[in-house]
């Protein structure tokens, strides 16, 4: 009997490693299939490209999240015995609990929505509904218990953005290998470009997936390694200074960000975050001299930020700075002279600055728009477009938050706690003043309040907002308390503020908001190791 009794758990012991390792073997193929394909996916040029990625995204999730899920649900029955709600629960992250309260909030918001009829999909070409938000929950919930092969996957997904990269390069010097720009009209050329179309879309997925490339440069000491992500790094820098997003930038102040605060604690990094300071202001040099060499270009067409980093000498001196500091710190390093408690002094300081300095810019920022500036500091502010508020502020951002704040201001309570519905912002928006947005926004539709946390708030209300930002500063929190054992997961820290800086001014997309749940289930992931 006991010679049975040992035969039998050691059978349901093979049964649940059998099914462990079929999971991350799927899991992995999932995530392959998604980081490969979906990038690079074309069917018509830029023929309703927003319908066409979804279109390939839903299929391939449809496809496998439900064998997925079905093969998580099989493997919990055939061990039920070994788990009891106080393991569950003593098994849960506080990451994990705020994406399963945001699931909660968004099946809650769907429940009382009056637009039951349109919130699965959502909005036709944006496709943010109710299902994208399941399968985003799915795909962050098993990359974080079943990504084995996370390395391969972040391998492959820089592979693809590398090519996307240098596509989106080649378009700018009106280089076309793929044929996209044909028949396109002259103003659509700068609109759109690689293989994402629209240039926020193309820079969202950009800025979300840049960071992980620029860990293993800023990290590894194998050579081919450096290599590699020297050149997906060069790459994706020159890609974000000719993408055409004021938002890119924000994203580079935050994931640059997070890599000097971690690089300050030993000299081998601080170089490391040197080098990638002369390799972002190399690249924008070189995009100059490429303007020289190939005058038919559109460099000379995008927004003033990108031409000041391009063309202006200042950059020159800051690549000249950056260089000579790197430089300096192998001498230093050489003669084994570093203080990092000195270091992380002036970091402090620095970031204290830079904090400052914001809270200052929405201060001139909220005054300039109650008219209330004082005439010395606005005439100061008119110099610079980004200090002063009017409805073009942020390429037509001020219009479009200030009326979002209308709109929610008239909501009554019920819709102000738990929104209007997912993706349901422009029906509720037509609804309150259809009038206002067509005389703005004409023939097009707004489908959101190009700040993905105000239409968080809009969609799922106050409390499905909060807990929709509580991931990603529930992510940044825990994976910095993992950084000392899994280095690894601090370039996952640079995608997730990358991406919260970018969406200030953004919004979800099929073609960024699954590769932050990802690579924040494959930082989950990192953080449960060991």
């Amino acid at each position: 009997m006991t010679k049975l009794v040992k035969e039998t758990k050691n059978k349901v012991a093979d049964e649940k490693d059998t099914i462990t390792l079929l999971l991350e073997y799927m899991v992995t193929l999932f995530s392959l299939v998604l980081v490969i394909f979906l990038p690079v996916y074309l069917k018509e040029g830029f023929y309703k490209i927003g319908d066409v990625k979804y279109t390939l995204y839903a299929n391939v999730t449809k496809l496998a999240l439900p064998v997925l899920m079905g093969m998580v649900v099989f493997y919990f029955i055939c061990n039920f015995r070994k788990w009891n709600v106080q393991r569950l629960l003593k098994n849960l992250s506080v990451l994990d609990y705020m994406v399963i309260a945001y699931m909660l909030f968004v099946l809650l918001s769907s429940a009382l929505s009056d637009y039951h009829d349109k919130i699965w999909a959502g909005y036709s070409g944006w496709f943010m509904g109710l299902y994208s938000q399941i399968s985003f929950v799915c795909i962050y919930f098993l990359l974080s218990r079943y990504a084995q092969n996370a390395k391969a996957i972040l391998f492959c997904l820089c592979a693809t953005a590398g090519y996307a990269y240098l596509l989106g390069i080649l378009n700018r010097f009106l280089i076309d290998p793929l044929g996209v720009y044909e028949g396109l009209e002259e103003f659509y050329k700068l609109q759109f470009l690689s293989t994402m179309g629209q240039a926020s879309w193309y820079s969202a997925f950009v800025c979300t997936v840049l960071p992980v490339g620029l860990y293993f440069f800023w990290d590894s000491r194998k050579l081919w390694v450096r290599i590699v992500s020297g050149i997906f790094s060069f790459l994706g820098f020159s890609t974000l200074v000719t993408q055409n997003s004021d938002s890119a930038y924000i994203a580079l102040l935050c994931f640059m960000g997070v890599f000097f605060w971690f690089s300050v604690g030993d000299i081998w990094h601080l170089q490391r975050f040197f080098q990638l300071a002369v390799l972002f202001f190399a690249s924008a040099k070189v995009i100059y001299v490429g303007t020289v060499v190939r005058p038919q270009n559109m460099i000379g067409n995008l927004d003033t930020l990108s031409q000041f980093l391009i063309n202006s000498n200042v950059t020159w001196g800051l690549l000249a700075v950056c260089a000579i500091l790197w430089i300096g710190l192998l001498f230093l390093g050489k003669k084994e002279i570093y203080n990092a408690r000195i270091m992380r002094g002036i970091r402090n300081l620095l970031y204290s600055m830079g904090g400052i300095l914001a809270v200052l810019a929405i201060v001139c920022l909220v005054l300039s728009a109650k008219g209330m500036l004082p005439e010395t500091i606005s005439a100061f502010a008119d110099k610079i477009p980004y200090l002063t508020w009017t409805d073009r502020w942020g390429n037509g951002r001020g219009f479009t938050w200030r009326f979002t704040g209308s709109m929610f201001q008239e909501m009554d309570i019920w819709k102000k706690l738990f929104g209007v519905g997912p993706e349901c912002y422009s029906y509720y928006g037509y609804e309150f003043a259809a009038a206002d947005l067509n005389a703005v926004w004409g023939n097009n539709v707004l489908t959101n309040a190009h700040n993905e946390w105000f239409t968080a708030v809009i969609n799922y209300g106050i409390i499905g907002g909060i807990a929709y930002l509580g991931i990603f500063v529930s992510a940044t929190a825990r994976f910095a308390g993992k950084a000392a054992k899994n280095p690894i997961v601090i370039g996952v820290i640079a995608c997730v503020l990358s991406y919260v800086g970018h969406n200030v001014f953004c919004y979800q997309t099929v073609l960024c908001t699954p590769f932050i749940f990802l690579l924040m289930g494959i930082g989950e992931w990192y953080a449960r190791k060991n």
